[in-house]
């Protein structure tokens, strides 16, 4: 399935002032995303706080803790705050979980596209800023929102192929944005596959994709998060040690898409975002 969210026109003096504004909010001089997120946007991660554990009939005051699962899906060796509740009371994300220091954000390692882990709390306007002042997009005249799997997606590999080359020279043309999932799978694989393409012949291109991703379900998200401990708050480094099921619920980022927006909910191994993505889109389409 493919949505596209046309943005409309301005006049040019309405463009050229949009521009002068965030020429004017310039929050990353010299490279360092820092400050701005930090302070300037305020961007923090979401984390559970509570351990309450997942399954209570199996729940055993003398099994080791490091073992047992909250209804955050964390292991307890993977929570950050070192809270422990009685097993009777029922788990819920707005008491039981918390905005932190965010620590993770920079270049994903291989495709060194930007990437920042962010609370499912944020305003999709601080977003909207962070691309356009810190990363520097250019501001979209097109947004398309492309979101599906696979089996949906049915067309032979002619129309397919054509489809997709057509998604990207509208991007090309109106400096325009992709929005997905971010995640290498389904449709999105195919749109990253076809940026791909036309990069090898046409190296220079600008396109940017966006992945509106689940931080919980990435796969080797504790890649993403720093080494170096940036706040008391912040807890250890996450983990991904849980089961061979949990696994499955993982999902690789794409490595050719440009920008990743990790939304964050306090949970581990869950896809849904609401209709934050539409938000997001929305709100830079204004």
């Amino acid at each position: 399935m493919a949505t596209i969210c046309c943005k409309p026109k301005r006049t040019s003096n309405k463009v050229q002032n949009k521009e002068s504004t965030y020429r004017l909010t310039n929050l990353s001089n010299d490279g360092d995303w820092s400050r701005a997120i930090h302070h300037d946007l305020n961007i923090k991660r979401r984390t559970c706080t509570t351990f309450i554990p997942k399954d209570k009939t199996k729940f055993d005051r003398s099994r080791s803790r490091s073992d047992v699962q909250c209804c955050c899906n964390r292991l307890h060796r993977e929570h950050s705050w070192s809270v422990y509740e009685d097993p009777d009371i029922k788990w819920d994300a707005k008491l039981h979980t918390t905005s932190a220091y965010n620590n993770a954000y920079g270049y994903t390692p291989n495709s060194h596209a930007n990437y920042i882990r962010c609370d499912m709390e944020t305003d999709p306007k601080i977003l909207t800023r962070l691309m356009i002042e810190v990363w520097k997009v250019q501001p979209p005249r097109l947004i398309m929102c492309i979101i599906g799997g696979a089996k949906y997606f049915k067309l032979n590999e002619r129309l397919e192929r054509e489809f997709m080359k057509g998604i990207i020279q509208a991007a090309l043309k109106a400096d325009g944005w992709i929005v997905t999932t971010g995640f290498k799978t389904g449709v999105v694989q195919l749109v990253g596959e076809a940026i791909h393409d036309h990069k090898v012949t046409n190296p220079r291109s600008k396109i940017t994709a966006i992945g509106c991703s689940k931080w919980g379900a990435t796969k080797n998200r504790e890649s993403l998060v720093s080494s170096k401990p940036t706040s008391k708050e912040s807890g250890n480094p996450s983990t991904t040690n849980g089961s061979k099921t949990e696994k499955k619920s993982e999902q690789e980022l794409d490595p050719n898409h440009t920008h990743f927006l990790l939304l964050d909910d306090g949970t581990y191994y869950k896809y849904d975002t609401g209709d934050y993505r539409s938000r997001f889109v929305l709100d830079a389409a204004l």
